[in-house]
């Protein structure tokens, strides 16, 4: 059996090829994270969305439909996240899929989430930064996605 580390999470443009609206565009310049990467410019956004990931680190295959317990989301006041920040929010790494009758007709996986519903838990006209990992059923944890802000003016 390969020896599979972390999971792989590729995360579509800078984690959130956001599904927002934008208004504003940075420079590009601005701080490192930890991985090396500058985070995207401020923006106004009101979701991320990503790419759910389809390899472990060592190009395992992985099945997001079966292989994905949740998405921990993790929102700062900087850049920069650690193993030692804890998540803001989780996100089931599968949603049911809800037909126009109501009725359940299959099973979709997640790749977005609404900022809305971490309005009352942050202070209005502060940037934050937000951040994804990836949780595996094996409790595989993907590396944090880069870093994006979270512009409340």
């Amino acid at each position: 059996m390969a020896n599979r580390k972390n999971i792989r999470m590729t995360l579509a443009a800078a984690l959130l090829a956001m599904a927002a609206v934008s208004t504003g565009c940075g420079s590009g310049g601005g701080t490192s994270t930890a991985s090396g990467q500058a985070p995207a410019p401020a923006a106004v956004i009101e979701a991320v969305e990503w790419n759910p990931p389809t390899s472990y680190f060592d190009n395992t295959p992985l099945n997001p439909r079966t292989d994905l317990s949740h998405y921990d989301i993790y929102v700062g006041p900087s850049p920069t996240f650690t193993d030692n920040d804890a998540p803001v929010a989780a996100v089931a790494a599968v949603t049911a899929e809800i037909g126009p009758d109501g009725r359940i007709t299959g099973q979709k996986v997640t790749n977005s989430f609404n900022l809305s519903h971490l309005a009352p838990f942050v202070e209005q006209g502060r940037i934050y930064y937000v951040s994804v990992r990836a949780v595996g059923t094996d409790n595989l944890v993907s590396s944090f996605s880069s870093p994006v802000e979270w512009d409340l003016g």
